[in-house]
This record gives structure tokens, C-alpha cells and sequence, in this order.
């Protein structure tokens, strides 16, 4: 007689990416933004104006693809427009992945405020 395997407990669904350690929710954005990285060199900084097309936003980062691959741990400002009545604004952030993608590389950008908070 074949063994059968019985479960008396339900299983909990796993995460469909299972190394996810965002800590807040994305929303997902679209649009084009400017922004400002800074790369520090062993005596100067050097700075590179590039344009950003936006993937998604959380309150703790953001997600962006760019046309050219960035080094990880730049520091990079980002600029907002203004839109509607609502005044523009800028986040400050540094480059915590960059990934090769059709169309360019994708970047992962974790705002400041939570680099001092950690």
C-alpha cells in the first residue's frame, strides 16, 4: 500500500521574491526626472548630471532606469519638478544597485533619511 503523506497544517504563502527586504510599500511612478550624482575620487568629487526615467517611489528609496551604468554607493541628488500648485522638491540619496536591463540600467536608490536612521 503506497505511503501518503498527510498535512494537518495549512501552509503560509511565500513571498514571491523570497529576499525581499524592503521595508515600505512601492508605488509605481512614471515619468522622467533630473539628478546630480556625485562620485568622490581619491583627491576630488566629480559631478555628472544624468536623466532618470522612474520606475517606482517609496518613502525609503526609489527605483529608476538611467542610460548609463552608475557605481554603487554614489551619492546622487535627485530633482523633482514642480507640479500643479505643489512646489518641486529634491531627495538626496546614494546608489545601492545597478543592474544591466534592456533600454539601460536599472537603478535602486535609497533616500538619506533612512541612511542616518540605520
Amino acid at each position: 500500500m503506497p505511503e501518503t503523506n498527510l498535512r494537518l497544517v495549512k501552509e503560509e504563502p511565500t513571498d514571491a521574491i523570497p529576499l525581499e527586504r524592503r521595508i515600505d510599500y512601492r508605488h509605481t511612478i512614471s515619468g522622467r526626472v533630473t539628478a546630480l550624482q556625485t562620485t568622490a575620487g581619491s583627491e576630488e568629487h566629480h559631478n555628472r548630471i544624468c536623466s532618470l526615467q522612474l520606475l517606482n517611489i517609496s518613502d525609503s528609496g526609489l527605483g529608476a532606469v538611467t542610460q548609463e551604468p552608475v557605481e554603487l554607493n554614489t551619492r546622487i541628488v535627485v530633482f523633482f519638478p514642480p507640479h500643479g500648485p505643489e512646489r518641486g522638491f529634491d531627495k538626496y540619496g546614494q546608489v545601492v544597485r545597478c543592474v544591466h536591463r534592456d533600454g539601460g540600467h536599472e537603478l535602486g536608490i535609497r533616500f538619506e533619511s533612512q541612511l542616518q536612521a540605520a
